[in-house]
């Protein structure tokens, strides 16, 4: 009478049937340790992760900035700021705006942020003095600042009105007219880090555009997406390549070359595109909303190399403080988290898990 099958061995067929499958799988069904299998990454967790209730849920709003004290994450929560390190406990900054902060930006190299209200203000506030208010200025209109970013000392800001306005943060007055840059809301505003006087801007109009300051005509747009474009940067290496992702209606990351108003590459990423920036090896760090609600890193060629785990809804604000090795996130959810980009735990992650069929 024949042996019995041991049921941790395989018959004849069986091991013809194996041989259809790479190493590493075949490996797992026979319990055999592969030495040339792929090692799972561990899941990777956020540095700190800080309950915050008062972080307001808005799509449009831009909630989170590194400031130049040390990696200092600066956050705003509801009319107050707050200082968030990996080490230490917050610090709620004393100053108290009169109205929800709708946008933050810390200067590069000075500590001070920029803050824009949710009904127009603009303000200038001193860090290192607890939040102190050094300057305000009065906006026309009643509409929300979304987005700023600096160039040295001028401050560019879009509004909810669909406006670029410019200012000199060393004195009290609007040094240029605002500019009608879009139909809608203005969801993205950012200086070029190679051209002094080119700057970009992603509208709820769906569109996104590229200005020279000194004539204030696009040089390059695109009606390529069909949501609003948020998520908006340049790269840091390759003058004229700005990145773009569309909203709930589109899904789609793009890549560009401005200086010919050509798309080189584009991908359907299958989720709302809410922040795009790089970690220090030139990776393409992304967060999204509906429905993944993920923090993703993608390599050059928009595939997604690793994803980091710990949000359970929509990651609306994002921040890469300037050595682009810590980055900050907000979600629906009320929590920020910090996160290591160079946890070598996060660099490649391609998706084979220990049972056959799955790969996430």
């Amino acid at each position: 009478m024949a042996e019995p099958v041991s049921d941790h061995s395989f018959t004849d067929s069986h091991q013809d049937f194996l041989s259809f499958y790479p190493k590493f799988l075949r490996a797992e069904l026979t319990g055999e340790l592969c030495s040339s299998a792929p090692s799972l990454p561990a899941k990777k967790q956020p540095l700190v992760s800080y309950p915050a209730s008062a972080l307001q849920q808005n799509f449009y709003h831009n909630l989170l900035s590194f400031s130049c004290q040390r990696d200092s994450l600066v956050a705003a929560l509801s009319e107050r700021l707050t200082i968030i390190k990996k080490n230490s406990a917050p610090v709620f900054l004393s100053h108290k705006f009169s109205q929800p902060v709708s946008s933050i930006a810390c200067h590069e190299k000075n500590p001070i942020a920029a803050v824009g209200c949710v009904s127009g203000g603009l303000n200038i506030t001193d860090l290192s003095c607890f939040g102190t208010l050094v300057r305000r200025f009065d906006c026309r209109g009643d509409k929300r600042v979304g987005v700023i970013d600096w160039r040295g000392d001028l401050l560019i800001v879009g509004d909810r009105a669909g406006r670029i306005s410019f200012y000199d943060a060393r004195s009290c007055g609007k040094i240029i007219a605002p500019l009608k840059a879009h139909g809608e809301e203005i969801c993205a505003a950012k200086f070029s880090p190679f051209d002094d006087y080119l700057f970009a801007t992603g509208g709820n109009d769906n569109q996104f555009k590229v200005f020279d300051l000194r004539t204030f005509r696009p040089i390059s747009e695109s009606r390529f997406h069909r949501a609003a474009v948020k998520a908006l940067t340049w790269h840091p290496d390759r003058r004229g390549r700005l990145f773009s992702g569309g909203g709930t209606g589109d899904h789609r990351l793009a890549v560009w070359d401005v200086t010919r108003n050509l798309k080189l590459k584009s991908k359907d990423i299958g989720s709302q595109l809410c922040n795009i920036g790089f970690d220090a090896k030139r990776q393409i760090v992304c967060t999204f909303g509906w429905s993944s609600n993920e923090v993703q890193i993608r390599n050059s060629q928009l595939r997604k190399v690793a994803v980091l785990y710990g949000h359970r809804d929509r990651v609306l604000y994002m921040a890469i403080n300037s050595d682009r090795t810590l980055l900050a996130t907000g979600s629906s959810d009320h929590t920020i988290k910090i996160w290591d980009l160079v946890d070598e735990t996060i660099v490649e992650d391609f998706g084979f898990v220990s049972q056959l069929g799955m790969i996430r």
